[in-house]
């Protein structure tokens, strides 16, 4: 669900969700340094057809001052991340490598192997 007021709480979302079936979860995307949220949210709901229901009766719907529409839809697989010039499936570990003095640079895969030493 997207559009979501900053304001609303887990609880506030699976109250308008729980309307239209059992929910299982609710994730509120919130951002890393100020934690407030991002505007949208993840919703589970075990029963497909609830899940249809809720996205029928609340997409499209105007809540709460300043008025905003929200948008509800049944959210896709993640996609591929793109990072410099390799693309990364959505599970893949990427890292940067610190260099000592020079910052960041590069990218390679975090993976475990022998030493070059060894």
């Amino acid at each position: 669900m997207g559009n979501l007021q900053r304001e609303f709480s887990e609880r506030d979302v699976k109250d308008m969700f729980s309307i239209h079936g059992q929910v299982d979860s609710v994730a509120i995307i919130r951002d890393h340094a100020t934690r407030r949220s991002k505007g949208f949210a993840f919703v589970e709901m075990p029963l497909s057809a609830q899940a249809w229901a809720a996205i029928k009766a609340l997409n499209g719907q105007v809540f709460h001052q300043p008025t905003r529409t929200l948008a509800v839809r049944e959210a896709g697989p993640r996609p591929d991340r793109k990072i410099g010039h390799e693309v990364h499936p959505p599970d893949a570990r990427v890292g940067r490598q610190k260099l000592p003095n020079r910052g960041f640079m590069g990218i390679r895969r975090l993976t475990r192997s022998a030493p070059s030493w060894a």
